[in-house]
């Protein structure tokens, strides 16, 4: 057996690991405007979101509305805030979005396969593998506006990549809106 062959094997392996990893977690943050006086704000309400989907715009997504209504109310609530969609201090709405994305991904050297006889019964490398990695990317931005001023007070953001099933869709929405809101002032 080759001495790189099982170098290649574990760090191909730790390498394909990384990969995986990396792709679960989302990136997720916060703003909010530092003059704005949340003290003021008691009840919050929703406008229809947006949801962009390889480039086409969707304005009727019930099923988006409800998954995101259902996780920022149960933040804003938890917060102190009460739902109010007649008259709100605060008015939500959000943009989801989907693409398709693809990544070449390099396993840097060491990770090739055959390779050329060095010396001294050393293997070297001769090339070095790539691979691809396609998958849909989302994006889901909530705005928090001030219902009086239609000033925007606080935003969340977060993308990473799409799930196809229901549950995981769910999932990776509450723990954008759960980490988004972790800042937002308890009232």
């Amino acid at each position: 057996m080759k001495k790189g062959s099982i170098f290649n094997k574990v760090y191909l392996t730790f390498g394909m690991l990384v990969v995986c990893v990396a792709s679960v977690f989302a990136q997720i943050s916060s703003d909010k405007d530092p003059n704005a006086d949340f003290s003021q704000f008691k009840t919050f309400g929703f406008k229809p979101g947006t949801v962009i989907d390889q480039g086409k715009t969707e304005t009727n997504n019930t099923i988006m509305d409800n998954k995101v209504d259902d996780a920022v109310t149960s933040e804003l609530t938890a917060k102190g805030l009460k739902r109010d969609d007649n008259n709100p201090d605060l008015v939500i709405s959000y943009t989801a979005g989907a693409q398709e994305k693809t990544e070449l991904e390099d396993a840097g050297p060491g990770f090739a396969g055959p390779g050329i006889y060095v010396a001294d019964g050393w293997w070297a490398d001769s090339y070095d593998e790539f691979w691809q990695n396609t998958y849909n990317e989302g994006t889901l931005m909530i705005d928090v506006k001030d219902a009086q001023t239609n000033e925007l007070v606080y935003r969340v953001y977060g993308a990473g990549e799409v799930k196809n099933k229901s549950k995981k869709q769910d999932k990776e929405i509450n723990k954008v809106v759960k980490k988004g809101f972790k800042d937002f002032p308890q009232q």
